[in-house]
């Protein structure tokens, strides 16, 4: 991933990424099933966006009467430790972080330190607006882990978004 891109997130990726990652050790702490979570650089800042939102974009850029290169991103930054929080705070996790640790052996050795997209052509061309906040994100892939820790069936999404795709 280069300079300008952004993550997406969606509740079917694998914890080798730093957002499931977090989610899943947040749930873990939440049910009772780990005490701490260890991660890196959690000041490193990326641009965190909702798999469903890129997948809109996607079809928006096929749609389109002429190709153009595009980058697709909400155009915030927000830190890892930003994301751990809010994960924690929608889980009703304490605010003084006593159950996060900081692994200097889990930090990426040539991260770079933001990553944020500049999505103004597709926004300007085709009219793309993030419709997933930052806040639902986190309530989503959190309320996905609680559901699959505690044994109840999974719930995937809400594509009302799509109907008309």
């Amino acid at each position: 991933m280069g300079p300008g891109s952004s993550l997406h997130s969606l509740t079917s990726f694998t914890g080798a990424f730093v957002s499931r990652w977090s989610c899943q050790g947040i749930a873990a702490i939440a049910c009772g099933r780990a005490s701490g979570l260890s991660l890196g650089n959690v000041a490193a800042v990326r641009d965190w966006g909702h798999a469903l939102d890129y997948v809109l974009a996607m079809r928006l850029m096929l749609d389109a009467d002429t190709p153009a290169d595009y980058v697709v991103s909400t155009g915030i930054g927000r830190s890892i430790k930003d994301l751990v929080d809010a994960f924690a705070e929608s889980a009703g996790l304490s605010s003084d972080r006593a159950w996060l640790a900081s692994d200097h052996l889990a930090a990426r050795p040539a991260d770079i330190p933001a990553l944020i997209g500049d999505s103004s052509r597709i926004r300007l061309d085709l009219g793309l607006q993030p419709s997933i906040t930052f806040q639902q994100l986190v309530n989503e892939m959190l309320s996905h882990d609680l559901a699959r820790l505690r044994g109840q069936p999974e719930k995937i999404g809400d594509f009302q978004m799509f109907e008309n795709l």
